[in-house]
């Protein structure tokens, strides 16, 4: 795949100025992230972001995250970057000692549930 970088950023005062062109706008937003319970993660090629995760801590010990938005530019679907970046996150988290990582999945998103099978998701219905 042409030069797929994946980005870990935890504070959005790091984010990238190229970040802010008109064609990344859309994937990139701000929140109050000064206490460190956000994680984001991004899929970049030559400089446009193709995918992006958000994840959150979900309790104040810091030990439950919970993470969303795991999307990807149209065009750069099945081409693994989803399991990447998640994996990337997931990764970074456990190394924190994070003991547990949740996310919904709507029930007919069949490419999503294949994902978190393969992350070793425990899938509820």
């Amino acid at each position: 795949m042409e030069n797929l970088i994946i980005l870990e950023i935890e504070n959005t005062a790091d984010y990238p100025e190229y970040f802010f062109e008109e064609d990344n706008k859309r994937w990139v937003f701000r929140t109050d992230d000064s206490d460190n319970s956000f994680v984001y993660i991004f899929a970049v090629i030559e400089k446009r972001i193709v995918g992006h995760a958000h994840f959150c801590q979900n309790d104040i010990n810091g030990q439950k995250w919970y993470y969303s938005r795991l999307g990807v530019a149209d065009n750069y679907l099945r081409r693994g970057i989803a399991q990447k970046m998640a994996e990337t996150g997931i990764g970074n988290l456990r190394k924190k000692g994070v003991k547990k990582i949740c996310c919904d999945i709507h029930p007919n998103n069949i490419a999503s549930t294949n994902l978190h099978n393969k992350l070793s998701f425990q899938i509820n219905q």
